[in-house]
C-alpha cells in the first residue's frame, strides 16, 4: 500500500477564492496523478483564511469544488473532518484534516474513541464539523481535537492545535495527526537561541506526543505533519550572514532594538539584510534556493530536540514559505 501525505496551510486561499480554488486544485490533482497513491490524506491549516469569521463559509465550497474533480472519483471512501466553530474560540483551530482510499483497497476502518473499535468505512462524507454538539463542545466520537492552552505562547492566545484521526487499512494501523503550532511574532524578539518562540513550539509539540502516543500499541505507527512553524535558528544564521557582511548597524527605541542592518561591503552595493520585528528583506534571497536551501540546513535545528522519539523524512525540495502572498508573487 501507498500513501501521499499533503499539508497546507490555507491561510490566504480564501482572499480570492475565484482564482486561488482552480489553481490549488490543479495542482493537488497534478500531484495525486503523479504519485497514484492507495491513500492520500491532507493537512490544512487556517481553513477560512486570516478572516476567517467573513470566509469560513466557503470551506464546504471549496471541500465539494476539490472533490467534484473527475480524476478523485477512484477514491470511493472519504471522510473530511473540520474546526470551522470560530464563534467558540476556546476550542477554535481552523484546522482540517481529509483522507481518500482509492476504491482499489481492499479495507479501512476508522477508530472510534468513544467505543474504543474500529468501524467499517465504505461511503464518501468529505465534509463533518468536528464539532457534534456546539453547546456542550463534544466532538465527533471518531476524533480528538485539541487546542493548545492560554498561557503556551508568550503573547496572545492564538487558534493553534491538532486533530488526530486512527485508522486501519488493510490490517496495518495508521494515526494521523494535524498539527499546527506557534508562529514567530517578532524577528526582534527572536534573535535569541533558543527564542521563547522556538521553547513554546517544543512543550506545544511535547504535549501533542504525550496525547497521542501513550495510548498507542506497538502495532501503531504514527504521523504527525501540519504547520509547525518551525524557523531557522535566527542568531545562527545572522552569524553566518555577517561573515559575508560589511559591519552592522543598530537602530534602537529606547533600551529596545528595532532594527538590525547587515551592511554590504561595498559602500555603494544593496544591504545584506535589513531586519525588523516583521521584516526579513535579504538581498540575496536565492540563497535560500540553492541546492533546495543546503547553505542553511545547518540551522534546521529545532527538530533535533525530538530525536530518539521522532523521525523527520529527508527534506529534498527547496524552502516552500512564500516570499509574498500575492498570487504569482511567492518568489519575489
Amino acid at each position: 500500500m501507498t500513501a501521499t501525505l499533503l499539508t497546507a496551510n490555507l491561510g490566504s486561499l480564501f482572499e480570492e477564492p475565484d482564482t486561488h480554488f482552480k489553481v490549488w486544485t490543479d495542482m493537488f490533482v497534478q500531484h495525486v496523478k503523479a504519485t497514484n497513491a492507495d491513500v492520500v490524506v491532507v493537512h490544512m491549516q487556517e481553513i477560512g483564511g486570516k478572516e476567517f469569521k467573513t470566509h469560513m463559509h466557503l470551506v464546504p465550497e471549496f471541500v465539494s469544488y476539490l472533490l467534484a474533480r473527475e480524476e478523485l472519483q477512484c477514491f470511493s471512501r472519504q471522510r473530511g473532518f473540520f474546526d470551522t466553530l470560530w464563534q467558540v474560540p476556546s476550542t477554535f483551530t481552523a484546522l482540517g484534516s481529509l483522507i481518500l482510499i482509492h476504491e482499489r483497497v481492499k479495507s479501512a476502518k476508522l477508530w472510534s474513541f468513544e467505543d474504543s473499535k474500529f468501524d467499517v468505512v465504505e461511503d464518501k462524507v468529505p465534509f463533518s464539523e468536528a464539532t457534534a454538539d456546539q453547546a456542550t463542545g463534544r466532538l465527533l466520537p471518531v476524533i480528538r481535537k485539541k487546542k493548545f492552552a492560554e498561557g503556551m505562547y508568550p503573547t496572545a492566545w492564538t487558534r493553534k492545535g491538532y486533530i488526530w484521526m486512527r485508522w486501519e487499512i488493510e490490517g496495518k494501523i495508521f494515526n494521523f495527526v494535524n498539527v499546527h503550532l506557534f508562529h514567530d511574532e517578532s524577528n526582534i524578539t527572536a534573535m535569541e537561541s533558543p527564542s521563547v518562540y522556538t521553547l513554546a513550539r517544543r512543550t506545544a509539540l511535547q504535549y501533542v506526543l504525550d496525547e497521542c502516543c501513550v495510548p498507542l500499541s506497538q502495532e501503531d505507527q504514527l504521523f504527525l505533519f501540519g504547520d509547525f512553524n518551525f524557523r531557522l535558528d535566527l542568531l545562527g544564521v545572522l552569524s553566518h550572514l555577517a561573515q559575508s557582511s560589511g559591519g552592522k548597524r543598530v537602530k534602537t527605541n529606547g533600551e529596545q532594538m528595532t532594527q538590525l542592518v547587515l551592511a554590504a561591503k561595498d559602500k555603494d552595493a544593496r544591504d545584506v539584510l535589513v531586519l525588523e520585528a516583521k521584516t526579513f528583506d535579504f538581498a540575496l534571497a536565492s540563497r535560500f534556493l540553492d541546492s533546495n536551501g543546503a547553505e542553511f540546513r545547518t540551522f534546521d535545528v529545532e527538530v533535533d530536540h525530538f530525536k530518539g522519539r521522532l523521525y523527520e523524512f529527508p527534506i529534498q525540495f527547496a524552502p516552500s514559505y512564500p516570499y509574498s502572498e500575492e498570487h504569482g508573487q511567492a518568489r519575489e
